[in-house]
């Protein structure tokens, strides 16, 4: 019976605090107050809001959820005691403003508003592309002119040069132009410059030209050298024409009409040939000049792509002054190498009696001023001096213990010369007698007794036969 009543008593207890506890949690929720918006039952905290406003993104407002009823068990006349859920429309506490503040009640959920897309912009340029070069291999530098119309009728003037790629690119507006290399500048001197080319440009349109530049100028680089190789400094070197020989037309006379302007310009073009001719590598003449540098180095620059010269029209001293020229070739072909000869004296001294050469006498050099450059044994042969200035000279002989001095003159218009010089000096060499052959003397005796022979025998047998014809005509009786 006991254990009955206990059991009774625990289904009780069990009766009574279940249904509590589930009110206890629903109160609790209660508390809380729908999603984004305070409970009714409690003061809202202000929580600071941030110094970047939060976007303020539109949400429903949420409808306050209904408030359960506690659940009462019906077990016999036992109460429970329910807990006084106060009015839903109590007005004590202000309802907080409709702006979202950050709480650590997450936001509700809602699907992002996608901004509306922005209208792309519609082109009104096009692209105009260039490129430029030369056959010469350049390419940077060449200024195009760009002219023309743009399509609501205004004019359009600019100028553009070339970068390093040999590329111009620029946006234009919609409407017609002409591009073509600028006339009269530097950057393009020096070509032949192309045609100019008209095009028409529409909006977002790519436009492709390009201009070939022909040259008619080049930079040489020229290197001086003399017989020996060496690099030559301070020798002037000047470019000149080719000279072609240019025949006039022949006019034809009107009767009783003489035209003496024919005759004026021949004998002008005559005259001016002439002085040519007397002094062709002129420094008056010359296309350009330069002068080489310590490395035997010149640039001459702006020289026509035609066939030229390079001629030496002033050197050191010792160097020949015969302007001999170096043929450059019409092209593009910008290093070449220009020789200039030094002098060359071949001194040559024979005995004035015997025109033998003179054979181990001592020679000194000297100027007109007696200052001694060079000595030097007599061989019998020429003995040569090189890079001797053009000036007048002596040549002091000796040869045991007989002296003289000759005198000779060196020019630089002629790269070798030759002087001869004739001493009474005798030297190492005297005039021997020449050898009699008396082979070739005999040989001419006996020739000459073959022919006496000859005739003897031709003489007795010629007058043997003349006497034998006279017998039998009768003419010996």
């Amino acid at each position: 019976m006991k254990r009955k009543i206990i059991l009774c008593l625990l289904s009780l207890l069990l009766v009574i605090t279940v249904p509590m506890a589930a009110a206890a949690r629903t109160s609790e929720k209660e508390d809380e107050g729908p999603v984004g918006r305070p409970s009714v039952y409690q003061v809202p905290i202000e929580t600071p809001k941030p110094d970047v406003t939060p976007l303020a993104v539109p949400s429903p407002s949420p409808s306050p959820s209904p408030t359960p009823s506690p659940v009462t068990p019906n077990v016999g006349t036992i109460s429970t005691a329910t807990p006084t859920v106060p009015p839903t429309t109590a007005t004590s506490t202000p309802a907080p403003a409709s702006t979202a503040t950050p709480s650590a009640t997450p936001a509700p959920i809602t699907a992002p508003v996608s901004p509306s897309p922005e209208a792309t912009p519609t082109p009104t340029e096009g692209a105009l592309n260039i490129q430029c070069g030369g056959d010469n291999g350049a390419i940077q530098g060449f200024t195009i002119d760009i002219t023309g119309y743009t399509q609501d009728g205004k004019q359009y003037s600019r100028e553009f040069r070339s970068n390093e790629e040999g590329l111009i690119s620029v946006n234009l507006p919609t409407g017609s132009y002409t591009a073509g290399p600028k006339v009269a500048t530097s950057a393009n001197q020096g070509y032949d410059l192309p045609d100019e080319q008209k095009f028409s440009i529409a909006a977002g349109e790519s436009i492709y030209l390009s201009f070939d530049f022909i040259a008619n100028q080049r930079n040489l680089q020229l290197t001086v050298v003399d017989d020996d190789g060496t690099p030559m400094q301070n020798v002037t070197i000047g470019i000149f024409p080719v000279k072609e020989d240019e025949q006039l037309a022949e006019e034809v006379p009107i009767k009783d009409t003489t035209d003496v302007s024919h005759e004026i310009e021949s004998y002008t073009q005559a005259v001016a040939d002439a002085e040519y001719q007397a002094d062709p590598y002129n420094r008056s003449n010359a296309i350009t000049t330069g002068k080489t540098d310590v490395d035997g180095m010149v640039l001459l620059e702006e020289v026509p792509v035609t066939d030229v010269v390079a001629v030496a029209i002033d050197v050191p001293d010792g160097y020949t002054m015969e302007q001999i020229p170096t043929a450059i070739p019409a092209g593009l072909d910008t290093d070449f190498e220009i020789l200039c000869e030094y002098l060359k004296v071949d001194v040559e001294i024979v005995n004035d009696k015997t025109g033998l050469p003179l054979v181990d006498a001592e020679a000194v050099l000297r100027t007109s001023k007696g200052v001694e450059l060079a000595n030097w044994l007599t061989e019998g042969r020429p003995h040569r001096l090189i890079r001797i200035p053009a000036a007048e000279y002596e040549l002091e002989l000796s040869y045991e213990g007989q002296t003289e001095t000759l005198h000779f003159e060196v020019t630089n218009d002629t790269t070798t010369q030759v002087v001869d010089l004739q001493t009474y000096l005798t030297g190492s060499v005297t005039p021997e007698e020449p050898e009699k052959d008396y082979a070739f003397l005999g040989l001419a005796i006996f020739a000459s007794l073959v022919a006496i022979v000859s005739l003897g025998v031709l003489g007795y047998f010629g007058m043997k036969r003349w006497k034998e014809n006279r017998m039998r005509s009768g003419g010996y009786q």
